[in-house]
């Protein structure tokens, strides 16, 4: 992909570099051609990989909260919007993205509409993400193995890719609808444009540049302010070079495209999100603020858990984990290298300030390891040594250590860090969890938060039988596992209409969400109840018994006694625990509340 636009002199690639790595040598032509070729095959290989990864994605459990409220909903509206010629609908569905910005969502949207709503849809194109955005480390890779004129410019992005193509925390997240792997896409997408402005003083190399680095902050906040700032930071070491060279000025000029779609784009969001108004764009503005201050106050995980989880996420042994870092730190020796230095400085932001967050999830690092494999694809070329039979003696050797028996390693490091319970059944659990996390095949995790598929379909058969068409739907307690979005997606499924969808402002659903009191008083839950003609819940009334939800059972019963009438139990689900007996949960349904 970076060899499409080569400059009039020819190729970039001096003739001195082939004597690094190679006893033939070689024209410039035959390097590039070979690099056109070997583009060639990994785009392909990309292909299968992205393929294979949507073809095999697990079934359960399904949409948990975040996947459901903060993707497949916005899509879903955009993809019903435009179904219906609702142009207005679809623009306010995205504007309406205040806490993750719109940008997944809209691809999401856009794909489903065609064919309609369709989850499977949306879990396969997050896996082809993960894919080009293996493709975009290939390509970053390979530039960096040209312009430091050390290495392999074969081999370096060809590990790279192999590497990434072994990540068992990508491979099961880009099942989900997580905004971590379109984010490691968009990483890549603009670390590689960002390279190519080195192929010349040319505007529209420098204003697709921004465009990337627009992409990437309104694909998830943080992870784009991450990749900006250390970019940032590549563009005052670029500056400095350039003042040396007495070019200040010229570069200072190319600095407006450069900033100029990023700009735009913030513009738009933060003071005038056209077709809306000011008074949206301090909505956005303010739950940008809450988003950056969210989670501080966490109880901050040990470093012993955040260890294990990357150790055990990031290669498909703990030993090839082990082996990617390492020969990440070797490529710090061409790091004086422009290309080299802007991969260390967005792996060391993007993997740095998750693992030092008091809120750490192993999914925050995601999008680093894009920079992380290139890094360490060029470190093992760097490492190699020069003759072929040598070179492919080292290789095989490294990967025979590194993947023999996997699984295994990650409860010996869970126990050396006093993470392993000693004694059965909890032992044989976290083992087995251990055990999962490393698996990249069909039988891989889908860690989404939902419940199981056969626990969630049999909670909205439920439903589906009891609510009418036209019916409005409310639920007092509603769980992480059931959200809006996942209750009117198993609606709409099980044929139920748009109409919700295509509210610009459908009801809230629940009394209370994230085990926050509202502390209403009768008129108020009055007003909520007449929102709806069925109301739902559980008894249990959340699904996982979490104690700081336990009040939203008083607003059922205070709602009952509010001359309800027509309360039916409509069926029973068992709920599966780890390590307890399933969880026996009755839903009911309450209808003629006053």
């Amino acid at each position: 992909m970076d060899e499409g636009e080569e400059e009039a002199e020819g190729c970039w690639t001096p003739l001195a570099m082939t004597a690094e790595w190679s006893q033939t040598p070689a024209s410039p032509g035959r390097l590039c051609a070979l690099s056109r070729r070997d583009t060639l095959l990994s785009a392909l290989a990309c292909l299968v990989f992205g393929v294979w990864l949507a073809a095999t994605v697990p079934s359960s459990p399904a949409l948990g909260w975040d996947e459901s409220m903060h993707a497949e909903l916005p899509a879903a509206r955009v993809a019903l919007a435009l179904r219906a010629g609702e142009l207005g609908t679809a623009a306010h569905s995205l504007l309406g993205c205040a806490q993750y910005p719109p940008a997944w969502p809209a691809v999401l949207g856009l794909a489903q509409v065609p064919a309609g709503v369709s989850e499977l849809l949306a879990r396969g194109l997050t896996s082809l993400a993960w894919a080009v955005g293996l493709f975009f480390a290939f390509a970053v890779t390979h530039r960096a193995a040209r312009a430091s004129g050390r290495v392999d410019p074969r081999t370096a992005p060809w590990a790279a890719l192999a590497l990434g193509m072994l990540c068992p925390l990508a491979a099961s997240f880009s099942g989900t609808l997580f905004l971590e792997v379109p984010s490691a896409l968009a990483t890549g997408f603009a670390l590689w444009a960002w390279m190519r402005r080195a192929d010349g003083p040319r505007a529209q190399r420098e204003l697709v540049a921004g465009i990337a680095v627009a992409v990437a902050l309104f694909t998830k906040w943080n992870y784009g302010l991450l990749l900006g700032a250390a970019l940032a930071i590549d563009w005052v070491f670029e500056l400095v070079a350039a003042r040396k060279a007495g070019r200040s000025r010229e570069f200072l000029l190319r600095a407006r495209w450069l900033v100029a779609a990023p700009l735009a784009a913030c513009l738009w969001w933060f003071v005038l999100p056209l077709p809306g108004g000011l008074d949206l764009a301090r909505e956005h503005r303010a739950a940008f603020a809450g988003f950056l201050a969210g989670n501080l106050g966490a109880t901050p995980a040990t470093a012993a858990e955040r260890i294990l989880f990357a150790a055990t996420g990031i290669g498909a042994t703990v030993r090839l984990t082990v082996l990617v870092v390492v020969l990440a730190f070797a490529a710090l020796r061409s790091a004086r290298v422009p290309a080299v230095r802007v991969l260390v400085l967005a792996a060391g932001l993007l993997l740095g300030a998750p693992l030092v967050h008091p809120f750490f999830l192993d999914r925050f690092l995601i999008p680093g390891l894009v920079p992380l494999f290139a890094l360490a694809g060029l470190g093992l070329a760097l490492l190699l040594p020069r003759e072929g039979p040598a070179r492919t003696a080292t290789i095989g050797i490294l990967a025979l250590a590194s993947l023999l028996a996997p699984g295994r390693d990650g409860g010996w490091l869970a126990d050396a860090l006093e993470r392993l319970p000693a004694e059965d059944p909890a032992r044989g659990y976290v083992l087995g969890v251990l055990e999962d996390r490393v698996r990249l095949g069909p039988g891989r995790r889908l860690p989404t938060g939902g419940l199981e598929r056969v626990e969630h379909d049999a909670l909205l058969d439920l439903v589906a039988r009891e609510v009418r068409a036209g019916e409005r739907v409310g639920w007092i307690g509603m769980s992480s596992e059931i959200s809006p979005a996942a209750l009117h997606l198993g609606l709409l499924a099980r044929g139920g209409g748009p109409a919700w969808f295509l509210d610009a402002h459908p009801p809230r659903l629940d009394v209370a969400y994230f085990g926050v009191d509202p502390t209403l008083d009768e008129s108020e839950l009055r007003a909520y109840a007449g929102r709806f003609d069925v109301i739902l819940w559980t008894d249990p009334i959340d699904l996982r018994e979490r104690r700081e939800r336990a009040f939203v059972a008083g607003y059922r019963d205070w709602l009952l006694a509010i001359q309800a009438s027509d309360v039916r139990e409509l069926g029973r689900v068992a709920i599966a625990r780890p390590l307890r007996a399933p969880l026996e949960v009755r839903l009911y349904a309450c209808r003629r509340v006053p």
